[in-house]
């Protein structure tokens, strides 16, 4: 080879790019720039990092989102957590540097981070000076680096007058049951565990934290195994007895539609304090709706303070209810296929009683203008317009017999129209249609009444008190017979339903359920002296009621559990 060769071949070698030395040099002190980096900023099983979006946004993105961010991460703080907060070194620019979750908790040296997305829905109601109702809805999300994620769903509802208000209590609110999520996951990691086991000053640090999950673990323990005890306990006083519910709730039965039994339901949030020793509630929102004879349930409304008893109409999909709007009016309310419709909203007045006509075609109150003032009994279409209205004097209750006349009890007192006449006998049933007078109907033979009524379109059954003592009356509607069965005891809210009555009589310590079967007149007592039972329904074979006890863990607080046995044979 020439020398020239030579040359041409050593030109041709300084020609050779010279990038994949310089990436391979690049990588290298990257590498160690990020080991250094990491020296310095070691990844910690106590940090966590909180992107939490509320209203499509996180931390300064809106004030909801800012407040949730802050309880949050407060929270964490009191657990012995260490959260990184906004105002950390660096943490802003990593925060805005658009960098993906994982990441940002790595540079900032987190084990932890949490995402998810807070929604929320207002609705304005125009009642005094207004009301903001606010629900909250969202999934949390919560992962450790090399660690499967996990999620759950929170939800709740607030208000306040103003929307700005109602917002800022859902971030609070929100931030809470968050955290009900979050923490169980960081306290179960095993990087964590492997730091406690190793530094003593962690497992000090960490106190807040195992006093949050021992009374996670130990009092929702405890509690479930209490209700378990309460219904071991139900099942032996009264066998065969059947429970609908978990028996933490207060609910009540109020009628039988074509959707089921009718029920009203006021439940609890349960709620593990981060700072306390003992678990705390809140009462969620209310609810009514069907109880099928299958044990479903299906919600046809949901809200706050509903007022008294929703009643079902007999042969519509629909019910009637009150609703108390935060103190500020009351609305008159009927719930058709799924709809609400308001028949009447007032400041000022107070309705009981809300009762559908079978078709739904009409609604019966009684409306009172003050808490104090005698009340009226009206009758509404179902579009709103007042069709009927009188003093409702001593009415003790009333039932629709079909879609044009309402049947009431009115024992002693005279109608106005009857002012120079005789008093109305005791005892009176009377019928009243729109546009007519009401006329005395029937009086039972002894002439008294004790008033509690019920009405299965063919017969009524009245609770009756007169000379002879206690007892029922059952008037068959359609030629006005009637049959008195006495009773040893005052018996209260019958139910009708064929040839067969449920109601309760007190016996013992407390009121139970009775059974009678038209056909024998040998009524029964179907409940034990030493339970408080309720509220009897007769549907598909089955008795239904409520069971009356205490809370075991809110020992102020009282339960009513829907329950049903089969119908005696």
């Amino acid at each position: 080879m020439s020398r020239f060769d030579e040359l041409e071949d050593l030109a041709a070698i300084q020609r050779r790019p010279r990038w994949p030395g310089l990436l391979l040099l690049l990588a290298l002190l990257g590498g160690l720039g990020y080991f250094a980096w990491g020296l310095a900023h070691p990844i910690s099983p106590l940090k966590a990092l909180v992107l939490v979006e509320m209203e499509g946004a996180w931390l300064g993105g809106s004030k909801p989102a800012a407040i949730l961010t802050d309880e949050i991460n407060a929270g964490l703080k009191a657990l012995g957590f260490e959260p990184i907060l906004p105002g950390a070194p660096g943490a802003l620019a990593i925060f805005e540097s658009g960098l993906a979750p994982e990441a940002a908790a790595r540079r900032l040296g987190a084990r932890f981070f949490i995402t998810g997305e807070i929604k929320l829905s207002q609705e304005a109601l125009e009642i005094g000076e207004g009301y903001s109702q606010t629900h909250y809805i969202g999934r949390i999300r919560v992962q450790g680096h090399d660690r499967a994620a996990e999620e759950g769903e929170i939800s709740g509802w607030v208000g306040a007058k103003a929307a700005a208000r109602a917002a800022s209590l859902a971030a609070d609110a929100a931030a809470v049951d968050a955290l009900a999520v979050i923490v169980p996951y960081l306290t179960h990691d095993p990087a964590l565990s492997a730091a406690v086991e190793g530094d003593p000053e962690v497992y000090k640090q960490l106190k807040g934290a195992r006093a949050f999950m021992d009374l996670k673990a130990t009092a929702l323990r405890v509690r479930a195994e209490a209700f378990t005890a309460r219904a071991e306990r139900w099942r032996r006083r009264i066998p065969k007895l059947q429970i609908h519910g978990i028996g933490d709730e207060h609910d009540g039965l109020s009628g039988i539609g074509v959707g089921g039994l009718l029920f009203k339901a006021a439940g609890i949030r349960i709620k593990v304090p981060v700072e306390g020793d003992a678990l705390r509630y809140e009462d969620d929102r209310e609810a009514a709706g069907w109880l099928k004879a299958d044990g479903g349930r299906a919600v046809a409304w949901s809200g706050y303070n509903l007022l008294g008893w929703p009643s079902p109409a007999r042969e519509a999909d629909a019910l009637a209810l009150t609703e108390d709007l935060y103190g500020y009016a009351r609305a008159l309310t009927l719930i058709q296929g799924g709809a609400r419709r308001e028949i009447r909203r007032d400041e000022a007045a107070y309705f009981e009683w809300a009762k559908p006509s079978p078709s739904a075609a009409k609604v019966a109150a009684l409306e009172r203008r003050c808490r104090r003032c005698d009340p009226d009994l009206v009758i509404w279409a179902a579009t709103g317009e007042e069709l009927a209205r009188r003093p409702a004097g001593a009415v003790e209750g009333f039932e629709w017999w079909d879609d044009a006349r309402l049947l009431f009890l009115e024992p002693t007192r005279a109608l106005p129209e009857q002012a120079d006449a005789e008093r109305a006998p005791s005892g009176g049933l009377w019928v009243w249609a729109a546009g007519e007078a009401p006329k005395l109907w029937a009086v039972s033979a002894e002439g008294g009444v004790w008033g509690w009524i019920s009405c299965d379109g063919a017969r009524v059954a009245l609770t009756t008190r007169d000379e002879a003592g206690d007892g029922l009356t059952v008037l068959d509607l359609a030629d006005g017979a009637a049959r008195r069965l006495p009773a040893d005891r005052r018996l209260k809210t019958p139910h009708i339903a064929g040839d067969a009555v449920v109601f309760t009589v007190h016996q013992g310590r407390s009121d139970q359920v009775g059974y009678l079967n038209l056909n024998d007149e040998a009524p029964i007592v179907l409940t034990d002296d030493d339970l408080k039972a309720q509220h009897p329904y007769l549907m598909g074979g089955r008795v239904y009621f409520e069971l009356i006890d205490r809370d075991p863990t809110f020992t102020r607080r009282l339960t009513s559990t829907l329950v049903s046995l089969p119908v005696p044979p």
